[in-house]
């Protein structure tokens, strides 16, 4: 469940401190997810780097510090929210209905 919500939550980029203020789970705890849902596919990490003016996103970036990373929802993970049907081998578990 714990992953669904972060995957839930990544409707728009975000920083690793938004995510943990949106799932009441801790900064480390959400750190460790992301990667994990980094490494299946379902999400992917922009990073930041110490240059914001030549940034595409620097207009929208809510990350307060330039060196903060955002990261958002693939399609894999969109996919995956809105479908019915199980995940792949080696996916984030189904939330219970």
């Amino acid at each position: 469940m714990a992953l669904f919500e972060v995957l839930r939550v990544l409707d728009v980029p975000r920083t690793v401190s938004e995510v943990a203020r949106a799932t009441g789970y801790s900064e480390e705890s959400v750190r460790q997810m992301l990667h994990l849902l980094k490494r299946r596919g379902y999400v992917s990490e922009i990073s930041c780097a110490p240059a914001c003016g030549v940034c595409p996103l620097r207009n929208l970036c809510p990350s307060p510090e330039p060196t903060g990373g955002l990261w958002l929802i693939t399609e894999k993970g969109r996919a995956y929210l809105t479908s019915g049907a199980s995940p792949t081998a080696g996916g984030p578990p189904r939330p219970p209905r």
